[in-house]
């Protein structure tokens, strides 16, 4: 809690960072919690109910800094997140897709479903975020990478995605990024 307090009192508009660097309405407004908790990767338990109670404790603690600030919650086991957490602990759903290809409108029926679990549960204002999505060089050409992002993008757009990123602006070595290795522009 207090972690997660004193970043967001150091991040948000009007904060300590921005207080100091004289940007009176520049920071962090929005707050993803957590980064694929249904990955072991990330959250060695898998558990949906440990996930969704962190949501609601670090909503609050986010809230009780930057009443203001929008709080992401990871699109997974919406059902269980609700049920725990509260429809009122978080303000917004991301998403993070990687498809093989994004042919037969899998963003846009992805996006569409997740409008309509919200409406659903009255949370149909809420934002819902794409904070990741890509295809690596090396499993695509430079030309097929930009083309799945323009479809993922146009897509997604269409079925009322608030914001839109792709994973990674560089090109690391798993192959993802706007710009390759040597930092030029790629299709992307």
């Amino acid at each position: 809690k207090q972690y997660i307090q004193a970043l967001v009192q150091r991040y948000m508009p009007g904060g300590t960072l921005a207080r100091e660097m004289g940007w009176p309405d520049y920071g962090i407004t929005t707050w993803e919690i957590w980064n694929e908790p249904s990955s072991k990767k990330y959250w060695p338990s898998r558990n949906p109910v440990q996930y969704a109670e962190l949501v609601r404790s670090a909503s609050a603690a986010v809230k009780a800094v930057d009443p203001s600030a929008t709080v992401l919650a990871y699109n997974w086991k919406q059902s269980t997140l609700v049920q725990t957490a509260g429809s009122t602990s978080f303000t917004g759903l991301s998403i993070h897709k990687y498809p093989k290809e994004p042919s037969t409108f899998v963003f846009y029926q992805t996006i569409a479903n997740l409008r309509q679990f919200l409406v659903e549960q009255d949370m149909g204002s809420d934002p819902i975020w794409m904070t990741e999505t890509g295809w690596p060089v090396g499993h695509v050409t430079p030309t097929e990478q930009a083309e799945n992002l323009q479809k993922a993008a146009v897509q997604s757009l269409a079925a009322s995605v608030d914001k839109f990123f792709m994973f990674q602006w560089s090109n690391p070595a798993d192959g993802y990024g706007e710009l390759s290795k040597s930092l030029l522009p790629s299709p992307a």
